[in-house]
C-alpha cells in the first residue's frame, strides 16, 4: 500500500487530512499521530482508502500545535505516511 500525498491543514471547526492512495489495493487507516518536541499524540482512526482516491478527512478532536510538527498516519499493514508542517 501506497499513500502518496498527505496534507494536513486546520480549519477553525477541526483539522483537515487529504489522503490519496496511488497504490494498487485499498489503504486501510487506522491511527494518526501527532508529534513534536512536547506532545505525542495517538489517535485511533477507521478510513478506507480505495486505489486512486483522494479523500478529505476531517477530524474535530485534533488540534495541531504551534510551530514544527509531524503527522503520522498508520495503515493497518504497518505503511506509515508523514507530513511535516508548521
Amino acid at each position: 500500500i501506497d499513500i502518496d500525498y498527505l496534507a494536513v491543514r486546520a480549519e477553525i471547526s477541526g483539522t483537515v487530512f487529504t489522503f490519496k492512495n496511488n497504490g494498487s489495493r485499498t489503504a486501510h487507516l487506522v491511527s494518526i499521530w501527532v508529534n513534536n518536541a512536547t506532545l505525542h499524540k495517538r489517535y485511533d482512526a477507521e478510513v478506507f482508502l480505495n486505489s486512486g482516491e483522494t479523500l478529505s478527512y476531517t477530524r474535530l478532536d485534533i488540534s495541531l500545535p504551534t510551530g514544527q510538527y509531524t503527522a503520522k498516519v498508520v495503515t493497518e499493514r504497518g505503511n506509515i505516511a508523514i507530513y511535516s508542517g508548521g
